[in-house]
């Protein structure tokens, strides 16, 4: 390393040589110097205004030097004091550091738990709620799109419309058996005030004389009898007798008398409607185990990948014990280091105090050279300034024997402060790391795997370049991908939920039938058209025998024959008698025989409209029966491919949510959890420390040394020439070669 820095080696060369032979030198001047004679008369002489000027020049080039000196003192003074701080800094730094970086193994841990738990939990309620919510998510789009491509509504609108038709026909035909009922009493009443004058009339016949015989005999009762019996008994009111019980009002229309099954056409269009709606349901039947099998499948999933994940506790715990005793040793170490800090100081507190002293004693002699006394000229010496002389020569004997060991002691600053600069500084702060990197990973006391391979997670094939750690967790990447943590425990592919076939079985092996859903009756079809039919026919010899008339014999011939056999008769009662009749027989016909004949023709119309009715039902249940069917064909022959669709639909999104978590997890594996900048924050808070509050204050005291020694050496020159000057008895005497002084004059020439 040191062949790289010849600057560094250029300095250390030069200090070791000013503090060899700077001193020798000095030393050598300052024995000269005491050893000559002030007073020596050989020479030439100097002008008194001559000698005052040069005496005056070095007295303030000793000034400026004095004055500058101070700067790199105090510095010395701050710097070492800064020393002394920056082993209590260096210890919190690297105490906090092992703390924190015991913290972020503990946060990276929690991370990946948590964020893994939380993620996988996530997943799993969002599938459970949509295998729970089978009925909304999968059921009903079937439900809604059968209806759709079925009519189904429309159809059930039909049904319910026949069910009302049928309903209103059975009520119609109650109306048309209860008429013929009030029909057949009335006829029954009419029949019996009929037959009672029919015997009046014959007992009346029978009275008749011989004489008006013939003419009695005229009179024929015979056909005045009601013809229509309005009869249930074997006449067509039989059926609506039967029909007025199978469909009773209070029941609606029940099921035809030939389905054992029980259902009644009046419950169809419910049990349709049940049926529809139920198909979430039957959705939710259908996929009940495979729906169990997700649930079992994924909940051992999140328990498989949960012990995976704390697999990890294992290794951070190990690594936090490598740290714990890494602090521990620190602790320790720094103890000891606080004792050798305080002698660090009082050493750097002595340099800086014999700097202070040379600088002080400079001074003085400085100030006792400047004292007049009682001299009345400026030039001339006292003996304060003789005195000032002397010190002078004494404190460049003191500069030259602490002058050695201060030149050591900056030689050893020096190769100390410039090494940690050049190697630790430059090392720490170079771009790339490739330095730190090649010292941390290719050292053979680290084991092949490097710092972390081999030493913090205790595997010599893991690779994990410290270089590499640096400038990744500087960009604020995961831990979890910088430190290669899926050699240890692959959270990558256990994530992977795609790779659970069993799930992909389930999804693909399910089916739902939806070929009964809906149930169609043909029996109930069939019976239907056959009692309508039944119905027609009934209905029709009914009508046929309402067209016969209501009596056989004209209702007035009977009046007009006993009237007329009334005037004819001699007999005067036998006439009142007839008169009577004939007047009794015109009330019967008037009241009774019309009225009856009314309610014939009402019931008449009453059979046509039913017939009528009957007919557009039955057009009405072929129609709707014909749709049931086709509701039926379509679910048995085309609903697999719309289920198959919509499985897919479904299967596709619990898929989707197990394919969003498995990127998720690989994206915040890749970015986000357990984020590594606090272990940059920590390399860079410590790398801080160590060169601004250790080597920074280092080179800043051996260069404040260096300087002062300098400006030291500088002033001693100008000391020992001031010497001379502060120690000549007269400014006439003073003798310097090749000077040339008269008394009065001076031939200065070149000399001065």
């Amino acid at each position: 390393c040191l062949e790289t820095q010849p600057g560094l080696i250029a300095l250390a060369v030069i200090a070791v040589s000013f503090s060899l032979f700077v001193p020798l030198v000095f030393a050598i001047v300052f024995c000269c110097s005491i050893g000559g004679k002030a007073d020596d008369k050989k020479g030439k002489r100097m002008s008194k205004c001559c000698f005052s000027f040069a005496r005056t020049s070095w007295e303030t080039i000793l000034g400026i030097f004095l004055f500058v000196s101070t700067i790199p003192i105090i510095l010395a003074f701050i710097t070492n004091a800064q020393l002394q701080r920056a082993v209590q800094n260096v210890e919190r730094v690297i105490l906090t550091s092992l703390s924190d970086g015991n913290a972020f193994v503990r946060n990276t841990d929690f991370q990946l738990r948590r964020t893994t738990e939380s993620a996988v939990d996530s997943m799993i309620q969002r599938v459970f709620q949509d295998l729970n919510g089978v009925r909304t998510i999968l059921g009903k789009p079937i439900q809604n799109e059968l209806a759709l491509e079925t009519n189904f509504e429309s159809t059930l609108k039909q049904l319910r419309d026949l069910k009302l038709d049928i309903s209103k026909l059975v009520g119609d035909c109650g109306i048309l058996l209860d008429s013929a009922q009030n029909t057949r009493f009335q006829a029954s009443n009419t029949d019996t005030a009929l037959a009672d004058l029919s015997r009046q009339i014959d007992n009346a016949i029978r009275q008749c004389p011989g004489a008006d015989r013939s003419l009695c005999n005229r009179i024929d009762t015979t056909g005045f009898r009601v013809s229509i019996s309005f009869s249930t008994n074997g006449s067509a009111l039989d059926n609506f007798s039967y029909l007025e019980e199978s469909y009773a009002l209070e029941r609606a229309v029940s099921s035809l008398s030939d389905l054992a099954k029980g259902y009644e056409i009046l419950d169809l269009d419910i049990k349709m409607q049940t049926e529809f709606t139920n198909i979430p349901s039957q959705v939710h039947a259908a996929t009940s185990d495979m729906r169990a099998n997700i649930k079992s499948i994924l909940r051992s999933y999140r328990t498989s990948l949960i012990d995976s994940v704390r697999e990890f506790e294992d290794l951070f715990d190990n690594i936090q014990s490598k740290m714990s005793r890494v602090g521990a040793t620190s602790t320790a170490i720094f103890v000891k280091v606080r004792k050798y800090n305080d002698i660090q100081f009082f050493v750097g507190l002595g340099i800086s105090a014999s700097l202070l002293f040379m600088w002080a004693f400079l001074l003085v002699s400085l100030c006792c050279g400047c004292w007049k006394g009682n001299s009345k000229e400026a030039f001339e010496t006292s003996c304060s300034t003789r005195a000032g002389g002397n010190c002078l020569l004494i404190s460049v004997f003191f500069i030259a024997i602490l002058s050695c060991p201060l030149w050591l002691a900056v030689s050893s600053l020096l190769i100390i402060g410039a090494h940690g600069q050049g190697l630790v500084c430059q090392t720490l702060y170079e771009e790339g790391f490739t330095t730190l990197g090649r010292i941390a990973d290719d050292h053979n006391d680290f084991g092949p795997g490097g710092f972390f391979g081999s030493v913090i997670f205790d595997n010599d094939s893991l690779k994990v370049p410290l270089s590499d750690v640096l400038r990744r967790c500087e960009k604020e990447e995961s831990a979890y991908k910088v430190f290669q943590l899926g050699n240890y425990v692959n959270l990558e592919n256990l994530t992977d939920v795609r790779e659970i076939t069993t799930i992909e079985k389930e999804l693909e092996s399910l089916t739902i039938d939806m070929s009964n859903a809906i149930t169609y009756y043909p029996n109930l079809e069939n019976s239907l058209e056959n009692r309508t039919s039944v119905l027609q026919l009934e209905l029709a010899a009914f009508r046929l025998e309402s067209q016969r008339p209501l009596l056989l014999a004209r209702p007035s011939s009977i009046v007009d024959q006993l009237e007329v056999a009334a005037k004819e008769i001699s007999s005067q009662s036998l006439s009142t008698k007839l008169r009577y009749l004939a007047s009794k027989a015109r009330d019967v016909i008037n009241n009774q025989v019309r009225f009856l004949e009314i309610r014939k023709e009402d019931l008449e119309d009453a059979a046509n409209r039913l017939s009528t009715e009957s007919i557009l039902i039955l057009k009405s249940a072929n129609t709707t029966f014909r749709n049931l069917q086709n509701i039926q064909n379509f679910l048995k022959n085309n609903t697999a491919p719309l289920l198959q669709h919509r499985l897919q639909g479904y299967s596709k999104r619990i898929s989707d949510y197990m394919s969003q978590f498995t990127v998720y997890m690989h994206q915040v594996l890749k970015h986000d959890v357990a984020n590594c900048k606090p272990l940059w924050d920590i390399y860079n808070q410590t790398r801080i420390v160590l060169c601004r509050y250790v080597f920074d204050p280092l080179n800043g005291f051996w260069f404040s040394i260096c300087c002062c020694l300098l400006i030291f050496l500088f002033s001693s020159v100008v000391a020992m020439k001031l010497a001379k000057y502060y120690r000549t008895r007269s400014g006439n005497s003073f003798h310097r070669t090749n000077w040339t002084v008269m008394d009065g004059q001076e031939d200065v020439g070149s000399n001065w």
